[in-house]
Protein backbone atom coordinates (compact mmCIF):
# COMPACT_ATOMS: atom_id res chain seq x y z
CA UNK A 1 0.00 0.00 0.00
CA UNK A 2 1.40 3.42 -0.97
CA UNK A 3 2.00 6.21 1.54
CA UNK A 4 -0.84 8.18 0.03
CA UNK A 5 -3.29 5.27 0.33
CA UNK A 6 -2.22 4.64 3.94
CA UNK A 7 -2.74 8.30 4.85
CA UNK A 8 -6.12 8.41 3.14
CA UNK A 9 -7.17 5.34 5.10
CA UNK A 10 -6.71 7.07 8.45
CA UNK A 11 -6.39 10.83 8.34
CA UNK A 12 -8.69 12.23 5.63
CA UNK A 13 -11.96 13.85 6.67
CA UNK A 14 -14.96 15.26 4.84
CA UNK A 15 -15.83 18.95 4.90
CA UNK A 16 -18.79 18.12 7.12
CA UNK A 17 -16.58 16.30 9.62
CA UNK A 18 -14.21 19.27 9.79
CA UNK A 19 -17.09 21.69 10.32
CA UNK A 20 -18.28 19.43 13.14
CA UNK A 21 -14.92 18.87 14.77
CA UNK A 22 -14.56 18.07 18.50
CA UNK A 23 -14.02 21.81 19.15
CA UNK A 24 -17.26 22.77 17.39
CA UNK A 25 -19.14 20.05 19.26
CA UNK A 26 -17.78 21.57 22.51
CA UNK A 27 -19.20 24.98 21.57
CA UNK A 28 -16.27 26.66 19.81
CA UNK A 29 -17.32 28.32 16.55
CA UNK A 30 -15.85 27.00 13.31
CA UNK A 31 -14.28 30.40 12.55
CA UNK A 32 -12.68 30.56 16.01
CA UNK A 33 -11.19 27.11 15.55
CA UNK A 34 -9.99 28.02 12.04
CA UNK A 35 -8.28 31.12 13.45
CA UNK A 36 -6.67 29.11 16.26
CA UNK A 37 -5.30 26.60 13.74
CA UNK A 38 -3.80 29.44 11.70
CA UNK A 39 -2.25 31.09 14.76
CA UNK A 40 -0.72 27.78 15.87
CA UNK A 41 0.62 27.05 12.37
CA UNK A 42 2.16 30.52 12.16
CA UNK A 43 3.80 29.94 15.55
CA UNK A 44 5.17 26.59 14.34
CA UNK A 45 6.75 28.36 11.35
CA UNK A 46 8.25 31.07 13.57
CA UNK A 47 9.78 28.56 15.97
CA UNK A 48 11.04 26.41 13.09
CA UNK A 49 12.71 29.35 11.37
CA UNK A 50 14.29 30.42 14.64
CA UNK A 51 15.60 26.93 15.41
CA UNK A 52 17.01 26.01 12.04
CA UNK A 53 18.70 27.98 9.30
CA UNK A 54 17.89 27.31 6.63
CA UNK A 55 14.60 26.15 8.15
CA UNK A 56 13.67 22.51 7.63
CA UNK A 57 10.45 22.99 5.69
CA UNK A 58 9.58 19.30 5.79
CA UNK A 59 9.56 19.23 9.61
CA UNK A 60 7.60 22.49 9.80
CA UNK A 61 4.95 21.22 7.36
CA UNK A 62 4.73 17.84 9.11
CA UNK A 63 4.17 19.64 12.42
CA UNK A 64 1.29 21.61 10.92
CA UNK A 65 -0.29 18.40 9.64
CA UNK A 66 0.11 16.77 13.07
CA UNK A 67 -1.64 19.78 14.62
CA UNK A 68 -4.57 19.60 12.19
CA UNK A 69 -4.89 15.88 12.81
CA UNK A 70 -4.80 16.40 16.57
CA UNK A 71 -7.71 18.83 16.48
CA UNK A 72 -9.81 16.27 14.63
CA UNK A 73 -9.60 14.08 17.74
CA UNK A 74 -9.29 16.55 20.63
CA UNK A 75 -11.01 19.95 21.07
CA UNK A 76 -9.29 23.31 21.38
CA UNK A 77 -8.42 24.42 24.89
CA UNK A 78 -10.83 27.27 25.55
CA UNK A 79 -9.59 28.18 29.02
CA UNK A 80 -8.36 31.57 30.19
CA UNK A 81 -4.80 30.86 28.98
CA UNK A 82 -5.95 29.40 25.64
CA UNK A 83 -3.40 31.39 23.59
CA UNK A 84 -0.57 29.81 25.59
CA UNK A 85 -2.17 26.38 25.20
CA UNK A 86 -2.49 26.79 21.42
CA UNK A 87 1.21 27.62 21.23
CA UNK A 88 2.03 24.70 23.50
CA UNK A 89 0.26 22.38 21.05
CA UNK A 90 2.14 23.95 18.13
CA UNK A 91 5.61 23.76 19.63
CA UNK A 92 5.07 20.16 20.75
CA UNK A 93 3.93 19.16 17.26
CA UNK A 94 7.16 20.68 15.90
CA UNK A 95 9.23 18.93 18.59
CA UNK A 96 7.77 15.58 17.50
CA UNK A 97 8.05 16.39 13.77
CA UNK A 98 11.75 17.21 14.12
CA UNK A 99 12.27 13.73 15.55
CA UNK A 100 10.29 12.02 12.79
CA UNK A 101 12.03 14.01 10.03
CA UNK A 102 15.47 13.38 11.57
CA UNK A 103 16.42 16.99 12.23
CA UNK A 104 16.76 16.65 15.98
CA UNK A 105 17.05 19.61 18.33
CA UNK A 106 17.17 19.39 22.11
CA UNK A 107 14.06 20.51 23.96
CA UNK A 108 15.87 23.46 25.53
CA UNK A 109 16.38 24.99 22.08
CA UNK A 110 12.62 24.94 21.48
CA UNK A 111 12.00 26.68 24.80
CA UNK A 112 14.75 29.21 24.14
CA UNK A 113 13.28 29.93 20.69
CA UNK A 114 9.86 30.52 22.27
CA UNK A 115 11.47 32.74 24.91
CA UNK A 116 13.26 34.78 22.25
CA UNK A 117 10.24 35.18 19.95
CA UNK A 118 7.97 36.44 22.73
CA UNK A 119 10.54 38.57 24.54
CA UNK A 120 9.83 42.28 24.96
CA UNK A 121 13.30 43.79 24.72
CA UNK A 122 12.04 47.32 25.34
CA UNK A 123 10.48 46.35 28.65
CA UNK A 124 13.16 43.78 29.40
CA UNK A 125 10.70 40.92 29.90
CA UNK A 126 10.91 37.28 28.81
CA UNK A 127 8.05 34.77 29.22
CA UNK A 128 10.31 32.19 30.86
CA UNK A 129 12.86 34.55 32.40
CA UNK A 130 16.30 35.68 31.27
CA UNK A 131 19.78 34.35 31.68
CA UNK A 132 21.50 35.84 34.71
CA UNK A 133 24.76 33.88 34.67
CA UNK A 134 28.36 34.84 33.93
CA UNK A 135 28.73 33.27 30.48
CA UNK A 136 29.17 36.30 28.17
CA UNK A 137 28.53 34.16 25.08
CA UNK A 138 25.08 33.13 26.25
CA UNK A 139 22.13 35.22 25.11
CA UNK A 140 19.67 36.79 27.52
CA UNK A 141 16.81 34.63 26.25
CA UNK A 142 18.79 31.41 26.83
CA UNK A 143 17.41 31.07 30.33
CA UNK A 144 19.05 28.68 32.76
CA UNK A 145 17.49 25.22 32.56
CA UNK A 146 17.26 24.94 36.35
CA UNK A 147 14.88 27.89 36.75
CA UNK A 148 11.28 27.10 37.81
CA UNK A 149 9.67 28.66 34.70
CA UNK A 150 11.93 26.70 32.35
CA UNK A 151 11.21 23.45 34.19
CA UNK A 152 7.47 24.17 34.20
CA UNK A 153 7.17 24.68 30.44
CA UNK A 154 9.51 21.73 29.83
CA UNK A 155 7.20 19.44 31.81
CA UNK A 156 4.15 20.83 29.99
CA UNK A 157 5.68 20.06 26.59
CA UNK A 158 6.69 16.54 27.64
CA UNK A 159 3.24 15.86 29.10
CA UNK A 160 1.54 17.07 25.95
CA UNK A 161 3.95 15.05 23.81
CA UNK A 162 2.59 11.89 25.42
CA UNK A 163 -0.96 13.03 24.68
CA UNK A 164 -0.05 13.84 21.07
CA UNK A 165 1.61 10.46 20.52
CA UNK A 166 -1.50 8.76 21.88
CA UNK A 167 -3.83 10.75 19.58
CA UNK A 168 -1.65 10.14 16.51
CA UNK A 169 -1.31 6.49 17.42
CA UNK A 170 2.39 6.79 16.62
CA UNK A 171 1.40 7.31 12.97
CA UNK A 172 3.90 9.92 11.79
CA UNK A 173 3.60 9.28 8.07
CA UNK A 174 2.89 12.46 6.10
CA UNK A 175 2.79 12.31 2.32
CA UNK A 176 3.55 15.91 1.33
CA UNK A 177 2.32 17.36 -1.99
CA UNK A 178 5.80 18.62 -2.90
CA UNK A 179 6.80 15.17 -4.13
CA UNK A 180 4.18 15.32 -6.90
CA UNK A 181 4.71 18.88 -8.11
CA UNK A 182 7.49 18.23 -10.65
CA UNK A 183 5.56 15.24 -12.01
CA UNK A 184 2.45 17.39 -12.50
CA UNK A 185 4.49 20.17 -14.10
CA UNK A 186 5.82 17.72 -16.70
CA UNK A 187 2.30 16.41 -17.21
CA UNK A 188 0.83 19.87 -17.83
CA UNK A 189 3.58 20.54 -20.36
CA UNK A 190 2.46 17.48 -22.30
CA UNK A 191 -1.24 18.46 -22.35
CA UNK A 192 -0.95 22.22 -22.91
CA UNK A 193 -3.04 23.84 -25.61
CA UNK A 194 -1.61 24.40 -29.08
CA UNK A 195 -1.85 28.17 -28.59
CA UNK A 196 0.56 28.03 -25.63
CA UNK A 197 4.11 28.67 -26.88
CA UNK A 198 5.85 28.55 -23.48
CA UNK A 199 7.43 25.23 -22.56
CA UNK A 200 7.74 23.91 -19.01
CA UNK A 201 10.19 21.14 -19.90
CA UNK A 202 13.21 21.35 -22.18
CA UNK A 203 13.16 19.32 -25.39
CA UNK A 204 15.68 16.84 -24.07
CA UNK A 205 15.97 13.18 -23.22
CA UNK A 206 16.57 14.24 -19.61
CA UNK A 207 13.02 14.60 -18.42
CA UNK A 208 13.98 16.35 -15.17
CA UNK A 209 15.34 19.37 -17.04
CA UNK A 210 12.86 22.22 -16.75
CA UNK A 211 12.90 25.53 -18.53
CA UNK A 212 13.27 28.78 -16.60
CA UNK A 213 9.51 29.19 -16.86
CA UNK A 214 9.04 25.63 -15.60
CA UNK A 215 11.24 26.35 -12.57
CA UNK A 216 9.16 29.48 -11.85
CA UNK A 217 5.96 27.43 -11.87
CA UNK A 218 7.53 24.76 -9.62
CA UNK A 219 8.79 27.37 -7.13
CA UNK A 220 5.37 29.04 -7.00
CA UNK A 221 3.57 25.71 -6.60
CA UNK A 222 5.93 24.63 -3.80
CA UNK A 223 5.24 27.89 -1.94
CA UNK A 224 1.50 27.22 -2.28
CA UNK A 225 2.02 23.67 -1.03
CA UNK A 226 3.76 25.10 2.05
CA UNK A 227 0.76 27.38 2.62
CA UNK A 228 -1.66 24.48 2.18
CA UNK A 229 -0.20 22.74 5.25
CA UNK A 230 -1.52 25.62 7.37
CA UNK A 231 -5.08 24.89 6.18
CA UNK A 232 -7.26 21.81 6.52
CA UNK A 233 -6.52 20.78 2.90
CA UNK A 234 -3.94 18.26 4.18
CA UNK A 235 -6.67 16.42 6.10
CA UNK A 236 -9.32 16.73 3.38
CA UNK A 237 -7.55 15.62 0.20
CA UNK A 238 -4.81 13.28 -0.90
CA UNK A 239 -1.49 15.05 -1.31
CA UNK A 240 -1.49 14.41 -5.07
CA UNK A 241 -4.78 16.30 -5.33
CA UNK A 242 -3.36 19.24 -3.38
CA UNK A 243 -0.28 19.18 -5.63
CA UNK A 244 -2.51 19.30 -8.71
CA UNK A 245 -4.30 22.33 -7.28
CA UNK A 246 -1.01 24.08 -6.50
CA UNK A 247 0.42 23.53 -9.99
CA UNK A 248 -2.90 24.45 -11.59
CA UNK A 249 -3.05 27.71 -9.63
CA UNK A 250 0.63 28.48 -10.32
CA UNK A 251 -0.06 28.07 -14.05
CA UNK A 252 -3.17 30.21 -13.77
CA UNK A 253 -1.18 33.07 -12.22
CA UNK A 254 1.09 32.96 -15.29
CA UNK A 255 -1.92 32.81 -17.69
CA UNK A 256 -0.70 29.47 -18.99
CA UNK A 257 -3.11 27.97 -21.55
CA UNK A 258 -3.90 24.60 -20.03
CA UNK A 259 -6.95 22.46 -20.84
CA UNK A 260 -9.94 22.41 -18.53
CA UNK A 261 -10.03 20.00 -15.62
CA UNK A 262 -12.59 17.80 -17.35
CA UNK A 263 -10.11 17.24 -20.19
CA UNK A 264 -6.81 16.83 -18.32
CA UNK A 265 -7.97 14.74 -15.34
CA UNK A 266 -8.84 11.63 -17.41
CA UNK A 267 -5.48 11.92 -19.24
CA UNK A 268 -3.68 12.10 -15.88
CA UNK A 269 -5.53 9.05 -14.61
CA UNK A 270 -4.45 7.14 -17.73
CA UNK A 271 -0.83 8.27 -17.56
CA UNK A 272 -0.31 7.58 -13.86
CA UNK A 273 -1.05 3.87 -14.37
CA UNK A 274 1.93 3.64 -16.73
CA UNK A 275 4.29 5.00 -14.08
CA UNK A 276 6.57 2.44 -12.46
CA UNK A 277 6.32 4.15 -9.06
CA UNK A 278 3.29 2.82 -7.09
CA UNK A 279 3.11 6.21 -5.37
CA UNK A 280 2.14 7.85 -8.65
CA UNK A 281 -0.12 4.98 -9.62
CA UNK A 282 -2.22 5.85 -6.56
CA UNK A 283 -2.26 9.59 -7.35
CA UNK A 284 -5.66 9.78 -9.04
CA UNK A 285 -7.63 13.00 -9.42
CA UNK A 286 -11.37 13.29 -8.83
CA UNK A 287 -13.08 15.50 -11.37
CA UNK A 288 -15.96 16.46 -9.10
CA UNK A 289 -16.61 16.82 -5.42
CA UNK A 290 -19.89 17.44 -3.67
CA UNK A 291 -20.36 20.78 -1.93
CA UNK A 292 -23.86 21.34 -0.64
CA UNK A 293 -26.29 20.68 -3.48
CA UNK A 294 -23.82 21.36 -6.29
CA UNK A 295 -20.90 19.53 -7.82
CA UNK A 296 -17.74 21.61 -7.76
CA UNK A 297 -14.96 20.77 -10.24
CA UNK A 298 -11.80 19.72 -8.44
CA UNK A 299 -9.30 21.25 -7.71
CA UNK A 300 -11.56 24.34 -7.58
CA UNK A 301 -12.10 23.97 -3.83
CA UNK A 302 -8.36 23.64 -3.15
CA UNK A 303 -7.62 26.66 -5.32
CA UNK A 304 -10.27 28.74 -3.54
CA UNK A 305 -8.82 27.74 -0.17
CA UNK A 306 -5.28 28.68 -1.20
CA UNK A 307 -6.45 32.02 -2.60
CA UNK A 308 -8.28 32.85 0.64
CA UNK A 309 -5.37 31.95 2.89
Amino acid sequence: MSGEEETAKTWLFSKEQIRNSPSVIKGVSFEEERTARKVSCKFIAEIGQNLMYPPTILAINSAKVFLNRYYMVEPLDNSADKIFQHKLVGITCLFVACKTEECLRSLRHFIWAWNQIEADSKRGTWPFGRYEGDDVKRKSWQVDEATPKFQEVREQILMFERDLLHVLGFDFQVDHPHGYIMRFTRFFDSVKRDKESRALVMSSSEEDRFTEFGHLVITTANAMANDSSSTTLAIQFKSSSVAAACVSLALRTQKFKAPTLEKWAPKWNEERLRDADPRFQAASISIEEQEGDTCVPFPTYCVKTLLSF
